[in-house]
């Protein structure tokens, strides 16, 4: 411990700037907590700094790193409301959190801006380039997961998986709060869903996935890229996604014929016309794994009619890929990415 406090003694920056204040209290929480008791680690990391377990309002985008290892602190200690109380800082309104990406034409905040992504990367700390495009807290916390979201065990704690459990409950429930931005809340559920489903706990995720699903239905005017997001979400776990979202991501072109094709199927066990109903909303062109799914489930609802328009397309559509020396279709990757 003694140790430590020195090391960090010497690391704390010669520079008074806000920026670099913030991303040394990261490092400070991040290094005492591999140290120090968690009941006594917040009050080591204030005695070194004083503001490390302090949060400014608003939240700029460079402050995250440290926002996370303070939340992770309160996490481990079992104090989850405060920890909460941090999280929900990312899902607050938009106009009430800052945009801190610095402007390119300016010299000094570019310099400011480097030297704040050298000192993070040192540290080991997950800082999101400041210089280039517009970054927002929430991207940061999606570039932090692992911190507060453990699927890995290198960041896991042993209380981690409640904490999750208690995480998920609370986010949802901000979906009712009129003081938070839903599509925030979404974005959070959706990075939590999918640290639970890297964690292997795929029926976990699933009951996310429901909420998410239920949350989009509700909106008026649904964002194509957080539906097709969603899609290829509730591919990853295997959880179905809705008959009516399925249609409308389906209709909208955004998946490939594989994952339209795994879309349609895991629908079909629980709803076979949902399913059938999105598949034809993507029936366009010759897509070889749609049209396969789709002759099956149409088969299997006595849709005879256009199983046997499929069925004769299918034949075709082999045969002109022979003809072209591939004997078979194959699409592959399910394109859902997080950094």
């Amino acid at each position: 411990m003694a140790f430590a406090t020195t090391v960090l003694a010497v690391a704390r920056p010669s520079e008074d700037d806000e920026a670099f204040g913030a991303i040394f209290d990261a490092f400070v929480l991040k290094t005492l907590g591999l140290v120090a008791p968690p009941d006594d680690m917040l009050s080591r990391a204030a005695e070194i700094s004083p503001t490390a377990t302090a949060v400014e309002a608003p939240l700029d985008t460079w402050a995250v790193p440290k926002v996370l290892e303070l939340a992770r602190a309160h996490a481990i200690a079992g104090n989850h409301l405060e920890g909460l109380r941090l999280l929900r800082r990312f899902a607050v309104s938009k106009e009430r959190n800052a945009d801190t990406s610095f402007d390119l034409l300016d010299e000094d905040q570019t310099r400011r801006a480097s030297a704040a992504e050298t000192l993070a990367s040192t540290f080991g700390l997950p800082l999101l380039s400041l210089r280039y495009g517009s970054q927002t807290p929430m991207s940061g916390l999606v570039n932090g997961r692992e911190r507060i979201f453990p699927a890995d065990s290198d960041h896991a704690w042993p209380g981690a998986d409640d904490w999750m459990r208690t995480a998920a409950q609370a986010i949802r429930d901000w979906l009712d709060d009129e003081d938070v931005d839903p599509a925030g809340v979404r974005e959070m559920l959706f990075v939590l869903a999918w640290q639970l489903h890297a964690a292997g706990k795929d029926e976990s995720a699933g009951k996310v996935v429901a909420v998410l699903s239920a949350s989009l239905r509700a909106e008026a005017d649904v964002d194509p890229v957080e539906l097709r997001n969603l899609a290829l979400l509730a591919l990853k776990v295997g959880s179905p996604l809705p008959a009516d979202l399925a249609v409308a991501v389906a209709a909208g072109g955004t998946l490939t014929a594989r994952q339209e094709a795994d879309l349609v199927r895991e629908l079909a066990d629980d709803d076979p016309m949902g399913a059938l109903r999105a598949g034809r909303a993507a029936d366009r062109g010759d897509k070889l794994p749609l049209m396969r799914e789709l002759h099956t489930i149409a088969l299997a609802v006595e849709e005879t009619s256009y199983a046997a328009d499929l069925a004769t397309r299918i034949e075709q559509a082999q045969v002109a890929y022979r003809d072209l020396g591939s004997p078979t279709i194959s699409e592959s990757g399910d394109g859902a990415t997080l950094p």
